[in-house]
């Protein structure tokens, strides 16, 4: 923010100006390449999927306490053990507003109340699903990078669905879809299946052109994360669901 008037002040108007944007391009496109895969956990007795990573370290406790007057109020309220619904859903509301996540902000406030997991900032995590989510455009400057996030995290061998989250993801470049086509064929010789959950239109028309045309299919896309994770835990009944904090 300051790049601009200090452009002025020592290289001129017209210099200052050229300065600041193509520094803010520089910015934009360091930050567009680098932006990490966001790998998942679900806030306890919810529909709300938060990062794991360490961009998101801070609790769920401590979102809501930074949150609105009655997200701070129900999270109080959780502590005393006199928790209400609507306060719980308020909670989580803040909790979700406070990472970004709106769209899962405004569906938390129909949810059941929270239980103390929720106050204590855990996420659950579940026996062979790796939820991951890809914030913003996928394309040729940053499709490598995901792959090979994608490819460490399932490089332990300890999942068999991997659900790649695509409701914040206006579209995919063809480079990209030659990364997830290559990611896709490695994945399932190891034993990995890939669901998709939230691809919009142009994605959807997009992959059905390709190889990945199959994920498509009923059973392996899904409306949302939401739907997909209960899909699973529905097909793999004995699944066990582990608490664990950001991290």
């Amino acid at each position: 923010s300051l790049v601009a008037p200090l452009g002025v002040i020592f290289l001129g108007t017209l210099k200052g100006i050229l300065v600041a944007i193509i520094v803010s391009m520089a910015s934009l496109t360091y930050q567009v390449v680098s932006s990490p895969v966001q790998f998942l956990g679900r806030v306890p007795n919810s529909n709300v999927f938060l990062p794991l990573s360490d961009a998101y370290s801070h609790s769920l406790a401590g979102s809501v306490a930074a949150g609105t007057g009655a997200a701070s109020s129900a999270a109080g309220s959780v502590a005393a053990g006199t928790t209400t619904a609507a306060a719980a859903a308020a909670a989580a509301a803040a909790a979700a507003a406070a990472t970004g996540d709106v769209a899962t902000s405004a569906a938390s406030l129909s949810l059941v109340p929270a239980s103390p997991s929720m106050v204590a900032g855990e996420l659950e995590t579940f026996e062979g699903l790796l939820l991951a989510r890809f914030e913003g455009r996928i394309f040729f400057a940053n499709a490598q990078s995901i792959q090979e996030q994608l490819r460490q995290a399932l490089a332990d061998g300890s999942y068999s669905v991997l659900i790649l989250d695509l409701s914040t993801t206006p579209d995919v470049e063809y480079t990209a879809l030659t990364a997830l086509i290559l990611t896709e064929a490695r994945e399932s010789e190891a034993g990995v299946e890939i669901w998709l959950s939230g691809a919009n239109r142009r994605i959807r028309e997009a992959l059905s052109r390709t190889s990945l045309a199959p994920i498509l299919a009923p059973g392996r896309s899904f409306a949302s994360l939401e739907l997909a994770v209960a899909n699973y835990l529905e097909r793999n009944p004995a699944c066990s669901i582990s608490l664990c904090e950001p991290v």
